[in-house]
């Protein structure tokens, strides 16, 4: 039996999917465009497209990563550094609630791509590294991959524990 907040988490790995095919489109629309038709290129414009969808991908993550912190765990994560301790939450086990579900695969590359967000939100495009982008875009493809194989693995072992329910619902039936 499904728990309520895999159900709804559904949908974000939808715009996630949608998001990384849009962001893989327009690079590959981008390289063509520098391949066939240079005068019509710029690696700024290049650069800061591709530095926003990898945003938008890696937010996407992390709004799931959110919502099992908040609604598993039953937990609420306070002072600074809210988004790297986002991740390492997610990376150990909580004790009679769930397993890790950050991989020590994924956590490192979830936290560049934290950083990488950190830099598009603070910074102009045109200050950006292009091989730094296209180095984060491989990250952002591979941790959508990864991310995904951590999720499902986590969202199998809860469900595998019903009657049982994870987290407030876990709660509210003890």
């Amino acid at each position: 039996m499904a728990l309520p907040v895999f159900a709804r988490l559904t949908g974000q790995f939808q715009e996630i999917d949608a998001e990384l095919e849009k962001l893989l489109e327009g690079h590959s629309t981008q390289q063509k465009a520098k391949k066939e038709g240079p005068r019509f290129y710029t690696e700024y414009v290049h650069s800061g497209a591709l530095g926003q969808g990898i945003s938008a991908v890696y937010g996407g993550m992390e709004k799931i990563m959110e919502s099992i912190v908040s609604e598993i765990d039953d937990y609420k994560i306070k002072g600074g550094n809210f988004h790297e301790k986002l991740i390492d939450q997610l990376a150990v086990q909580v004790e009679g609630v769930r397993e890790a579900m950050v991989s020590e695969e994924l956590r490192p590359i979830l936290h560049e791509l934290r950083g990488f967000r950190h830099v598009m939100r603070h910074n102009y495009p045109g200050r950006l590294e292009h091989d730094k982008v296209l180095r984060n875009l491989e990250n952002a493809k591979r941790a959508v991959r990864l991310f995904r194989r951590d999720y499902d693995r986590l969202r199998r072992a809860l469900e595998a524990e019903e009657p049982e329910c994870a987290g407030k619902e876990r709660k509210a039936r003890r």
